[in-house]
């Protein structure tokens, strides 16, 4: 009984420090340059958390809003900011620089 015991335990302990480490939260990086993002369209995971920085390279600051991911945060000119961005379906969603939407668009593409 004994012998089945320590073997158990050794089974188990060496599945568990053998278990794969979690995946790391996505992070992506989109650029404003005068009126266009770049990258303009991207994917993201639906139900996943992704880690977006928002740069800025304009001397202007902008808004970066998406209504229906709930994103609104203003990006310093010259500056970055970080957004957490979860899709909780499938679709493509839109976001702007709210100071210039009528042209400064892009696209999280939920999958």
């Amino acid at each position: 009984m004994y012998g089945m015991l320590q073997a158990l335990s050794v089974a188990f302990i060496g599945t568990f420090l053998t278990a794969p480490a979690y995946a790391e939260t996505p992070q992506i990086e989109v650029t404003l340059k005068g009126t266009s993002f770049s990258p303009s369209e991207i994917k993201v995971p639906v139900g996943q958390t992704v880690v977006v920085k928002f740069k800025n390279v304009n001397p202007a600051p902008a808004e970066i809003e998406s209504k229906p991911l709930k994103i609104e945060k203003v990006v310093p000119g010259g500056g970055e900011i970080i957004a957490n961005v979860k899709a909780k379906s499938a679709g493509r969603f839109l976001f702007v620089d709210e100071y210039h939407e009528d042209v400064a668009k892009g696209y999280f593409v939920a999958e």
